[in-house]
């Protein structure tokens, strides 16, 4: 398992569809609770 940034691994998935790409976004919720952490 690597973590690599999103456009990478989107590339990843068009050139080849057998590889398996795991894409977790945070929700807008989710982003700005991890904002307001980062403030402290």
């Amino acid at each position: 398992m690597r973590l690599i940034p999103a456009v990478v691994a989107e590339k990843i998935a068009q050139r080849d569809a057998s590889s398996i790409v795991l894409h977790s976004a945070l929700s807008q919720d989710e982003q700005d609770e991890d904002d307001s952490v980062r403030r402290l």
